[in-house]
């Protein structure tokens, strides 16, 4: 767990606020935030996680901890057999739903005022684009409107009393009339900030990245200005942000939280071209008081973007859970699949990045190497999954290919023992999650690793069988399956594991950043 020291601040953080340290995480794909906020939870922070308008499976709590037995249907609306959940209750700190929903969900968790007055923020947002454009101009209108009704009301009140008797009755409807027009400055005051807060943006990125041609626009983020006062109140209960992939702009549009971004790929998907999302998540990384990088590879796109301030961060993996025993699911899985060798691929199916078309052509270089029984246990998601199933069927291998569908966390753990070999991707020369967990649960891993891509991640290298073509791939899989040397691979994956990979390292690493940001805010503030 954390050491003497962080305790001590995390102690001495709740004595002063009278509560524990509040962290929000702001999106969750793959899980990241989820894990990282129960980890947090383990040590007495207040880690809660929203998870906006996003309802892939493996973005639920279900994903990680429920034993899913029953399919769940699509993954991109997943629907949860009710006997797979008797056994498990969602934590309430997981909230998910759309935007709205997470934000009535967090005033109400922390007992603040309900925004249900916002109900019909969705059609004032619909419309704050068109009413920016005519900003400028009917701000000066409306300026110049509400200072002759205030001077000509003073002028003529004295002069009209007189008449009250006459008048009265139509006192009511000119006392509203005369409000909406005192009140009509307010109005354009509000898209006023709104629009500030736009140039403000825009002068940002420009400060940044002072040499890009693709300058933001105001089409760019003018949808998200309108949302700024929500996003305000959403932020207000916690210490902290993280902003997990795209989702920085948020806090960065809030501008009233210190926040950190984690990336997981985002910095070389999303931050270089010439698009309305990459401008708008190049500025949510610049401007963040700091940055967790877990691929090796976007280190370089932290430097080209001029991080302030980043570090490196593993991707968080429940090392106990991959340690549980389930070796009678195991035999049972190895008896169903009857192979001698089970070598299980659990990659997308995408040729140009994952390179899942050499695990097939390695697959099919070993059946003529070996006269064991070899079975391929492949995942049944990924845009090339067609190219696949046609390159197996070519190949003759049908008969030893077993197609498995998307899996929960527990299943694909009960694969990952089940296996004498876990395939990974062969086009990049670092590794995401899969990796890890397969290390975790003591199986041996290829890839087309390369150690010195990670070396600022990781100082020592991952056990990782390294292989990139399908050569060199078939003759790594007989490696893997002699005894001797799975004994000796075995004991160094669990040092490694518990060492560089266990919940306590992202633990760590998260607290004494957390701890850095709040320490350098207070000082910053006048006393």
């Amino acid at each position: 767990m954390i050491d003497g020291v962080d305790k001590q601040w995390l102690e001495a953080f709740q004595a002063k606020h009278g509560r524990p340290l509040r962290v929000l995480h702001i999106g969750n794909i793959a899980a990241n935030g989820y894990l990282n906020a129960k980890f947090q939870r383990t040590i007495g922070i207040d880690a809660d996680v929203l998870n906006i308008d996003y309802r892939h499976v493996m973005a639920f709590p279900e994903w990680e901890d429920a034993d899913l037995k029953h399919a769940h249907g699509d993954d991109f609306n997943p629907k949860f057999h009710p006997n797979d959940l008797s056994e498990f209750q969602r934590p309430d700190w997981f909230i998910s739903g759309n935007f709205y929903h997470c934000v009535e969900t967090v005033r109400s968790r922390y007992e603040l005022r309900s925004l249900s007055e916002r109900l019909l923020a969705p059609l004032r947002v619909f419309v704050v684009r068109l009413r920016i454009k005519l900003l400028r101009e009917a701000h000066k209108t409306a300026t110049e409107v509400r200072k002759i009704a205030v001077k000509g009301w003073s002028a003529v009140r004295p002069a009209l009393r007189p008449y009250r008797p006459v008048l009265l009755p139509v006192g009511r409807p000119l006392r509203w009339v005369i409000r909406w027009l005192l009140a009509l400055g307010n109005r354009h005051k509000i898209l006023h900030d709104r629009l500030r807060v736009l140039d403000d943006m825009k002068d940002l990125f420009r400060h940044y990245f002072p040499d890009r041609v693709d300058q933001l626009k105001t089409r760019d983020i003018a949808s998200f200005v309108g949302f700024q006062r929500s996003y305000c109140e959403l932020l207000e209960p916690y210490d902290i942000v993280q902003a997990y992939a795209t989702m920085g702009y948020i806090p960065l549009i809030a501008g009233t939280k210190p926040y950190t971004t984690f990336e997981h790929g985002t910095l070389r998907d999303f931050t270089m071209q010439d698009l309305p999302l990459h401008r708008i998540t190049a500025l949510s990384y610049r401007h963040s008081q700091h940055a967790f990088i877990t691929n090796g590879d976007c280190l370089a796109y932290a430097k080209a973007l001029g991080l302030k301030s980043y570090s490196p961060m593993i991707h968080p993996i429940n090392v106990a859970q991959h340690r549980q025993d389930f070796s009678q699911d195991v035999a049972q899985i190895r008896r169903d699949l009857g192979g001698d060798i089970l070598i299980f691929c659990p990659a997308r199916h995408d040729f140009e990045i994952k390179g899942t078309d050499r695990a097939i052509q390695a697959f099919k270089l070993l059946k003529d190497r070996t006269d064991k029984r070899l079975v391929l246990v492949l995942a049944a998601w990924g845009n090339d999954v067609e190219k696949s199933r046609a390159m197996i069927r070519d190949f003759g291998l049908e008969d030893q290919v077993s197609w498995q569908p998307s899996m929960c966390r527990l299943r694909m753990i009960r694969y990952l023992q089940a296996a004498d070999v876990v395939l990974d991707q062969f086009v990049l020369p670092v590794f995401g999650s899969t990796a890890p967990q397969a290390i975790a649960a003591g199986r041996p891993i290829i890839s087309s690793y390369d150690p010195k891509e990670t070396a600022w991640l990781i100082p020592e290298p991952a056990p990782i069988v390294s292989a990139t073509t399908p050569e060199e791939i078939a003759e790594k899989i007989l490696q893997c399956v002699d005894p001797a040397w799975l004994k000796d691979y075995q004991e160094r994956a669990k040092r490694w594991c518990d060492r560089y990979h266990a919940p306590d390292t992202a633990l760590r690493d998260h607290l004494r950043v957390y701890k850095r940001i709040l320490e350098d805010q207070a000082s910053a503030q006048p006393v």
